[in-house]
């Protein structure tokens, strides 16, 4: 017998895989666009940025799906279900029977096709979306040895060899993540509409970079990351281009090490951002005969362009690229803040932006 659940493999957020898993199981079905246009506004870092390497689209949760109204979800330890690997692949096949794809960390070291194979050992997020019991393989959705986002095949013998490994992990490299699984299913009944109430309230902590988990302290602290329970410094909003800006001096300089995916995480926000725009004037929650998304193309471009400058600096170093990312970043924020006022005054007319403490200073001079 074989099962295939469905999935999407372009979600609009691959940078980390706790994004697009669920991204690539809601993409499957058009209701979830409210949802996705609700989230994914703010950017965050660690203060110390780029010493601490931390840099994301901000949710309020490292697992975006555990909340989300349009999926069942259910977080188990792993020696609740089973005791050995070989079991656990049996739940798994029986889950995805039931139509759940199953999520849970495996060592890619024993994982084809992963860029770890054979190499060195590598504990690491798998979801699992279907299986082959002729074949007795497993299908996972990852980024293939080639960095492609695609799905693969697994045997269960490998599979229960990488779920072993993790198992037989010394204490001091345990994490408690490792010893879940989660299991999510979509909820056709469900539905979800688009909240402008929210939306406004994560532009305005854009803008005047606000710690957007204060709104949220009954649910974590303000002062951690994620659900992963550390209490570091954050930057939040538009004081993270600040951040780039540091990163690409000391990069200059040759203080810190290469690293572009902070670059594809703020390429990422700003697909978002006009995603959200094109959206919202579809749907007329803001005035569609004075669009504001062409406009916005403008910063979607400049992104991509710094995104390409960093990853061509990584083959060929070269300064002078820096330093023409750096004036693109600088346009990039010069041109989102009169842009995202203007579309605060469309969705939310009563409330003003003159009144917002929007703290700039321009990257270059």
């Amino acid at each position: 017998m074989t099962k295939l659940l469905p999935l999407d493999l372009h979600p609009p957020i691959k940078g980390g895989l706790h994004f697009a898993y669920p991204l690539s199981i809601l993409g499957t079905r058009k209701e979830h666009t409210p949802w996705l246009h609700n989230h994914f506004t703010q950017l965050f870092c660690h203060a110390d940025f780029p010493h601490h390497d931390f840099f994301s689209i901000y949710f309020h949760t490292a697992y975006p799906f555990l909340i989300c109204p349009l999926l069942d979800v259910q977080w188990l330890d792993r020696k609740l279900v089973s005791d050995t690997p070989e079991d656990l692949i049996r739940f798994i096949v029986g889950c995805i029977d039931r139509d759940y794809y199953v999520q849970l960390f495996a060592d890619e070291f024993f994982i084809p096709d992963r860029g770890a194979y054979k190499k060195h050992h590598f504990v690491h997020d798998t979801l699992i979306s279907g299986y082959d019991n002729s074949t007795e393989e497993l299908q996972i959705v990852g980024y293939n040895s080639r960095g492609q986002y695609t799905t693969s095949c697994v045997g269960f013998s490998a599979m229960a060899q990488a779920l072993a490994a993790v198992d037989q992990l010394p204490p001091e490299e345990q994490h408690f993540r490792f010893r879940q699984l989660w299991l999510a299913r979509y909820l056709e009944e469900e539905t979800c509409h688009f909240d402008r109430t929210l939306v406004s309230e994560q532009l305005r902590d854009f803008l005047t970079s606000r710690n957007s988990s204060e709104r949220l302290r009954m649910i974590n602290s303000p002062e951690e990351v994620g659900s992963y329970r550390e209490r570091v410094p954050l930057t939040y909003g538009l004081e993270t281009y600040r951040c780039l800006g540091r990163y690409l001096d000391l990069l200059g300089r040759g203080e810190c090490r290469f690293d572009p995916r902070p670059f594809h995480w703020f390429w990422e926000h700003k697909q978002c951002m006009l995603a959200r725009l094109e959206y919202m004037e579809q749907h007329r929650f803001v005035d569609s005969e004075q669009p504001i998304s062409p406009r916005y193309q403008i910063i979607l471009e400049d992104a991509r362009i710094v995104r390409m400058m960093l990853l061509k600096y990584g083959m060929r170093p070269d300064r002078a690229l820096l330093n023409r990312a750096r004036h693109r970043l600088d346009r990039c924020i010069r041109l989102e803040i009169p842009l995202l006022e203007e579309v605060l005054e469309k969705i939310d007319p009563n409330r003003h932006t003159s009144d917002l403490d929007i703290k700039y200073l321009p990257l270059t001079t």
